[in-house]
């Protein structure tokens, strides 16, 4: 199982790359902050203006442009300042404006807000996404247009607390009252807290008055003297409530509705209530919680009130222990715990259903005593957890003993895991034991995926017969070096030579591999697999994905051609709207479609 390792040093700071990862820090005349290199190479570069605004952003993997090994930070900051309508850096450089913000609609001596916010794509200089955002004269946002021609409105109290917000349809900020399509509405009480929200059923583009507001779903929070919440309720009655215990802990969660119950202070228990749903959580005195106990009422119980216990619904519970660092060692799940269940009872009582506390403590016995050990008994399913000296968990074992063993590196990445460990070792002949897989890492990034099979006993004792399966992967992107652009299988005819760091690079490209091609923004816009069969993504001047094209079946001919590309268009306010299947890449031949319609609460109709 050998691999790329990162050693540790005895002592000192060791080599960037080797010992350690670094992250570099790089600042402007004023000390300001102003561009990161990661420890894959990625640059993140901020333009800066007088007051420290950042006024665009460029992230790309080489900012060496006369190749000497040393980052020319000062060259790349005066070509900014001589080029600043450029989207793509200087030759010799890879480095991709990314976004951008005006503020103050880009006038002087403004308030600093941010007025128009841009995401770029690609090098034409309109090829951006942008979002403008209006404000009131208090400096609070009122709008925000969004690149599909989606506007949200809010509006404030003059506690500057949103009590509206509105979706419309809208070009632009001059709004009427048909591009309206959602809405909600807030209510505060005394002490500044949302006690009611509404939600409006607004008419859609298609319904014969598109924007007309009609009933609303209002939703309810209760809340007890120390300003927790003990109860919410939605637009279908159905009550959620909470029960909290000196300490402020959470002791029971409750699914519960009440038709008539109207009282404040009825919302502080389910006296009187149908109790749908209910968890009960116990603690011991160090304050962590040992044992939940779920409750689920029986189909055909139509007159129980009040909380469920074990004697009359359908109950289940599950044990926790701790060690003395506080983390969780072994959990119990005791399954069925209710009377009729007809098995053995640990945590109440088979017969009244009361939790078995001889102690009267309220905390079950069974979670005072040790923990059983696993494939002990048929009644419950034990799980223990163990850790490492870094304080990691590294193995944890089933209740039939089996044990799945992580091991980490000295950065906390995963570096091994072994299923069904026995001894750690790969041998031929155990196919079902040390099920084991490596990792190696460069720069943080995974670069190899190693799974060891065994292939049983070929009858050579001088060969263990173990296939060493590796799958491989680059980072070739000029945008980002973190963006994994080819996946190399096992099987694969590519020859592939491993750098001194680690990475892998092409030594004979056979095409045997999967590929991904990336816009500025991190989109996938182009992915090849094996059989040379090309995906093409593109997006609408929303940044949405509308179509996804087959530009090549690949030479197998095993491929079925019927379908050459899917389209996706949007509705008004940015929801799929149509999902299409055509015959041609140019998209002019539909084979199917599917159409989705909403209603006037937002949701899916048909």
């Amino acid at each position: 199982m050998a691999g790329f390792t990162r050693p540790v040093t005895a002592s000192g700071d060791g080599v960037s790359g080797v010992n350690y990862d670094q992250t570099t820090l790089g600042y402007d005349a004023l000390g300001r902050r102003q561009w990161t290199e990661s420890a894959d190479g990625t640059v993140a570069w901020n333009v800066l203006d007088a007051r420290g605004l950042v006024m665009s952003t460029w992230v790309g993997t080489d900012l060496d442009y006369d190749n000497n090994g040393t980052m020319d930070t000062a060259y790349f900051r005066d070509w900014l300042a001589q080029n600043p309508t450029a989207t793509t850096g200087p030759a010799g450089t890879s480095m991709f404006l990314v976004s951008a913000a005006i503020y103050d609609y880009g006038n002087d001596g403004g308030d600093g807000l941010v007025t128009e916010s841009r995401v770029y794509f690609d090098s034409g200089t309109n090829d951006y996404y942008a979002t403008q955002y209006a404000y009131d004269w208090r400096g609070r946002l009122t709008d925000a247009l969004s690149p599909g021609g989606v506007v949200t409105h809010y509006q404030y109290d003059n506690l500057g607390r949103t009590v509206l917000t509105q979706t419309y349809a809208s070009a632009d900020f001059t709004l009427s009252a048909a591009e309206l399509r959602a809405q909600s509405e807030y209510f505060y009480d005394d002490l500044g807290r949302v006690y009611e929200t509404r939600v409006y059923e607004v008419d859609q583009a298609t319904g014969a008055t598109p924007g007309t507001v009609r009933d609303y779903l209002p939703a309810y929070t209760w809340y007890d003297s120390r300003g927790r919440v003990v109860k919410t309720s939605d637009g279908n009655g159905l009550f959620q409530k909470s029960e909290y215990d000196g300490a402020g802990r959470l002791v029971a969660a409750y699914t519960c509705f009440d038709a008539d119950e109207t009282a404040y202070a009825a919302a502080a228990t389910v006296a009187g209530d149908t109790v749908v749903e209910q968890t009960q959580y116990y603690y011991n005195a160090a304050g962590r919680m040992v044992a939940v106990a779920t409750f689920q009422r029986l189909p055909g119980d139509t007159t129980t009130e009040g909380e469920l216990t074990a004697a009359y619904s359908y109950a289940t519970a599950q044990v926790y222990w701790y060690d003395g660092a506080g983390r969780t060692v072994a959990s119990v799940n005791y399954g069925r715990e209710d009377v009729d269940s007809g098995l053995t009872h640990y945590f109440f009582n088979g017969t009244t259903g009361a939790l078995i506390d001889t102690d009267a403590n309220g905390i079950p016995d069974v979670a005072e005593a040790a923990p059983p050990q696993p494939d002990s008994s048929d009644d419950y399913l034990v799980s223990l957890t163990e850790y490492n000296d870094a304080g990691r968990a590294y193995r944890s074992i089933d209740n039939l003993g089996r044990i799945d063993e992580t091991r980490y590196d000295d950065a906390g990445r995963v570096v091994l895991t072994i299923q069904n460990y026995d001894n750690g070792t790969v041998a031929e002949t155990e196919t079902d034991q040390d099920v084991t897989v490596a990792y190696e890492y460069s720069a943080g990034r995974l670069v190899t995926l190693t799974a060891y099979n065994a292939k049983g006993d070929d009858s050579d004792p001088q060969n263990e017969n173990v296939d060493a399966q590796a799958t491989k992967y680059l980072y070739t992107s000029p945008v980002n070096a973190a963006w994994q652009t080819a996946e190399i299988y096992p099987d694969s005819e590519d020859v592939l030579s491993q750098n001194g760091d680690g990475t892998w690079s092409f030594t004979d490209d056979n095409g045997d591999h999967v590929s991904t091609a990336y816009d500025r923004l991190g989109r996938t816009i182009e992915t090849t697999d094996q059989r040379g069969v090309v995906h093409a993504y593109t997006f609408d001047t929303a940044g949405r994905l509308a179509a996804d094209t087959v530009t090549s079946f690949g030479l197998s001919g095993l491929v079925d051609e019927a379908v050459k590309r899917l389209g996706t268009t949007y509705d008004d306010v940015g929801r799929v709207e149509t999902v299409t299947s055509f015959a041609d890449t140019a998209g002019t031949t539909a084979v199917n479609q599917v159409k989705y319609a909403y209603n006037g609460w937002g949701l899916l109709a048909r």
